[in-house]
C-alpha cells in the first residue's frame, strides 16, 4: 500500500500526490491502493489551522467563547486525494467538536478544542500564516524569560499528571540543563530494550501558551530531541523523580 501524507492545503496535497505516484501511471492497482495520511488540521473561517504539538495551554482561563464547531471528519470518510477542504472540515476531530478562541489572541491565530488528555485540558491549533516569527525550536525560545517549568508524566489512562513545578531560580536552573544538552553530541537510545520512560515539560515565558517538550529515560541516560537526539545531564534526574 502506498501511503500519501496530505496537508490541509489542497494544492500542496495534489502536488504531494503527483510526486508519490510518479512512475506509477498506467497501473490502476497502484493508483487505487493509496492511503491518505492527513495532517492534523481543522478549517474554519477560510483558514486552515494545524495542530501545535510543541505548545501547551498553561492558563485555561484564557479560553474564550466558542466560534464554531467541526462539521465533518475527513479520516475514514474521504478517499480522494483531490478533495478540497471546506469550513468545518477536520482531519481527525469528531463532528460537533467546539472550536474556542483564546482571549489573548483576538486575531484568532490560535484555536483550542477540549481534550482531557492534553496539558491544560485543551489541544491547540494554529494558523501557520499568523505564526511568522514565532519561535518553534528550543534554540529560538526566550530562555531568559522562562520563570515557570511544569513537569508531567502520563499515567495508564494517558492523562497527564503534574509531578513537579519549578519557579524562578529553579526554573532557570532546569532550562540551563536543557541548554547544556542541546550543545552535546548526538545520542542513540539503547536498541531492543524496554520502552523508555517519558516525561513532558512545559516552559512558560509569559503569556498563556507554553513551550512543550518530551524527555526520555532509558537504561543508560536521560535524553531528548530539541532538534537532534542528544543526552541530558544526569542532574536532570533530580527534577524528574521528585
Amino acid at each position: 500500500m502506498r501511503i500519501v501524507r496530505l496537508a490541509a492545503c489542497p494544492l500542496l496535497a495534489i502536488a504531494l500526490l503527483a510526486l508519490a505516484l510518479t512512475g506509477c501511471r498506467g497501473n490502476p492497482l497502484v493508483r487505487a491502493n493509496v492511503s491518505i495520511d492527513w495532517v492534523d488540521f481543522v478549517k474554519w473561517d477560510g483558514r486552515s489551522y494545524e495542530a501545535m504539538y510543541n505548545r501547551a495551554l498553561t492558563d485555561p482561563s484564557d479560553i474564550g467563547p466558542g466560534v464554531g464547531e467541526v462539521k465533518f471528519k475527513l479520516e475514514g470518510n474521504v478517499h480522494s486525494p483531490g478533495y478540497r477542504s471546506k469550513n468545518g472540515d477536520a482531519a481527525y476531530l469528531e463532528p460537533g467538536t467546539v472550536l474556542y478562541e483564546l482571549k489573548s489572541r483576538p486575531d484568532r491565530s490560535i484555536l483550542a478544542v477540549r481534550d482531557d488528555k492534553a496539558i491544560g485540558g485543551y489541544a491547540l491549533y494554529a494558523d501557520p500564516e499568523k505564526q511568522t516569527g514565532y519561535p518553534w525550536h528550543f534554540k529560538d525560545i526566550p530562555k531568559g524569560k522562562v520563570t515557570l517549568v511544569e513537569i508531567y508524566r502520563y499515567g495508564p489512562d494517558d492523562e497527564p499528571a503534574m509531578m513537579n513545578l519549578l519557579e524562578n531560580e529553579k526554573a532557570a536552573a532546569f532550562v540551563n540543563l536543557l541548554e547544556r544538552s542541546a550543545a552535546s553530541e548526538s545520542y542513540s537510545p539503547a536498541p531492543g530494550g524496554p520502552d523508555p520512560e517519558m516525561f513532558t515539560v512545559v516552559l512558560s515565558a509569559g503569556g498563556t501558551v507554553g513551550f512543550r517538550y518530551h524527555l526520555f529515560h532509558d537504561d543508560k541516560s536521560y535524553y531528548w530531541s530539541p532538534w537532534d537526539t542528544v543526552p541530558l545531564p544526569g542532574e536532570i534526574g533530580s527534577y524528574l523523580n521528585s
